[in-house]
């Protein structure tokens, strides 16, 4: 298929400053589609202080509000949105519009609608895969939302999955044919997580990077280490991250009297000295207290690096081969895992270093993974040239001449002050 720029619209519901699994994993995108050539401009929510329209790395972010959380506020910003991808697609001249989770996903489906362009959608953060105790919405609107959630699915062209358990589950629980679901990992910048062989700390740390909640089980990895310590004494473990649990971990703490092994040093947002925290490291381990389908992006920022990952989350199996080490919810069992890596010979966790950074090369790089989304955009994009040939005799329509009533620029207009 002949390569040529495309002219990509992207929403998502939330942006920097605000910093996120689901923000890296947009902004990864955003930057390797620009990288090689095509426009990108992204609509997002507008958050306090934030200005209405500007550049990120020289990519123009247009943000509208409200940016309130409630049912009433994500529908106003997907109408909000919706409109003003309208008004962006006469001056741009769209070609595709890729989504970024439900709530932009109807931004993106009314767009699609009146524009008659395609619609691309990518899963973050999908809840209904958590089990229900680690579910940040009761199961009445879980069922309340899945009719709509399941039209809109089954109204997008493309569906963009991180593995294929993910894309079997997104099949069945929305019906949708399985040819429309296309397993594409998260894209992992690295030239940001650089392959670093050996740690660069002397003594071996187990690194843990995330939010301190409760589903994400840093108190599982905190008993952990006393198992762990009992032969390997000179282990420290480092958590990066901010969260509700601070205080009961660092109780948890003092409580074992792990504190010279075993140190809080708070969230970390830029780019350069997170990464630093993986090269120091001699694994990471994301002891998750649910199951998970997808590697999350720090298992991927850590991989690029080099580093192997110990997890609780069930994943696809060939996974193993790569450096990731599935283990149970006990911390005797999480200690276990993390004894395998550390009683490794030199030789033997270089070779798996190389097997767990073969993984980005091969599933997860811009080199693997951007001709993939170019793929499926041509694709969709000469399907509907094609659909517009076709009923060209019956309609008179211009997608690029859209007359919208004066009434429709409320939405791009009324929350500016939000």
């Amino acid at each position: 298929m002949q390569r040529r720029p495309i002219r990509v619209l992207m929403i998502s519901g939330i942006f920097y400053p605000k910093v996120d699994g689901s923000v890296i994993a947009v902004t990864n995108l955003l930057k390797s589609l620009k990288e090689q050539g095509h426009y990108v401009h992204l609509i997002t929510r507008r958050l306090p202080k934030t200005p209405a329209a500007g550049l990120w790395q020289n990519i123009p972010v247009t943000r509208v509000g409200p940016s309130g959380s409630s049912n009433l506020s994500r529908l106003l910003l997907s109408l909000n949105q919706a409109v003003t991808g309208l008004v962006l697609l006469r001056r741009h001249h769209f070609d595709v519009v890729h989504a970024h989770g439900f709530a932009s996903l109807l931004a993106g489906v009314l767009f699609a609608k009146v524009s008659r362009k395609p619609v691309v959608i990518t899963f973050h953060g999908f809840q209904r895969l958590w089990f229900e105790g680690a579910r940040w919405k009761p199961e009445y609107t879980l069922k309340l939302a899945y009719p709509l959630e399941k039209l809109l699915v089954r109204n997008a062209d493309e569906i963009i999955a991180q593995s294929p358990a993910l894309k079997e589950i997104i099949v069945g629980l929305y019906k949708v044919r399985p040819d429309k679901v296309s397993v594409i990992p998260h894209i992992i910048d690295e030239g940001e997580f650089p392959f670093i062989p050996r740690p660069s700390h002397l003594k071996p740390i187990v690194l843990f990077v995330g939010t301190l909640a409760r589903v994400h089980g840093v108190d599982l990895l905190i008993k952990s280490a006393t198992y762990v310590l009992k032969d390997f004494p000179k282990t420290k473990f480092v958590i990066v991250g901010k969260g509700l649990q601070r205080e009961y971990l660092q109780k948890l703490i003092e409580d074992l009297r792990l504190e010279k092994s075993v140190f809080l040093v708070g969230p970390e947002f830029d780019r350069e000295r997170l990464a630093k925290y993986y090269a120091d490291s001699k694994l990471v381990v994301i002891p998750l207290k649910y199951e998970g389908y997808i590697l999350s992006l720090v298992a991927l920022e850590a991989m690029s690096t080099g580093r192997p990952v110990v997890t609780t989350m069930k994943l696809d199996t060939d996974l193993r081969r790569y450096g990731v080490f599935e283990t149970g919810f006990n911390p005797e069992e999480i200690a276990h895992s993390i004894k395998r890596i550390l009683c490794l010979k030199e030789g033997e966790y270089s070779r798996l270093t190389a097997a767990v950074r073969k993984y980005i090369d091969e599933k997860c790089s811009r080199k693997a993974t951007v001709p993939q989304i170019e793929k499926i955009y041509l694709k969709l994009m000469d399907r509907r040239t094609a659909q517009r040939i076709q009923k060209s005799q019956t309609t008179d329509f211009h997608p690029h001449a859209i007359d919208l009533p004066k009434s429709s620029v409320l939405f791009s207009n009324r929350f500016r002050g939000y």
